[in-house]
């Protein structure tokens, strides 16, 4: 008897685990490489419309292409308001379509949320996920930081 709920109890942790997953997506944009137009309305604020193109790799070994077009609103007050729209693929041509969005007190750094939007392939099962991700932005690379958690 003991030894039945004992196999119970590791059974259910065991598949605990199989249904709850974390993986983490690093993503390189190289600074230098992005199309982006700016204009300061003085020192108040400062727009930026961009466009780039990035390489990621998960912790599962996939990895593939990131294109983004979006904007910054930097202003004195409120810091840096960010949102990119992204269409993406991995080594297998699964795409996917997602959403970043930061609202973070500077430019060069800060926090944020991506929402994928469609996926394809192994990215049907990121559809709406939402992941938090970090950037830090340094002499021409913007490296960021993602983590998923899957239920």
């Amino acid at each position: 008897m003991i030894k039945y709920v004992l196999n119970t109890i590791i059974g259910f942790f065991f598949s605990f685990n199989l249904v709850s997953k974390e993986i983490t997506i690093d993503i390189f944009f190289v600074a230098d490489a992005i199309d982006s137009k700016v204009m300061k309305f003085g020192d108040m604020l400062t727009y930026r419309h961009t466009e780039g193109t990035a390489t990621w790799i998960d912790s599962e070994g996939d990895y593939g292409l990131l294109n983004c077009m979006g904007n910054y609103l930097t202003t004195k007050s409120e810091g840096t308001i960010l949102k990119n729209y992204c269409q993406g693929s991995n080594r297998d041509k699964d795409p996917f379509w997602l959403v970043m969005k930061r609202n973070s007190s500077d430019y060069e750094l800060g926090v944020g949320r991506i929402k994928y939007i469609k996926g394809e392939g192994k990215f049907k099962e990121y559809e709406n996920l939402e992941c938090l991700y970090a950037v830090e932005l340094t002499e021409g690379l913007a490296v960021l930081k993602q983590k998923c958690k899957f239920d």
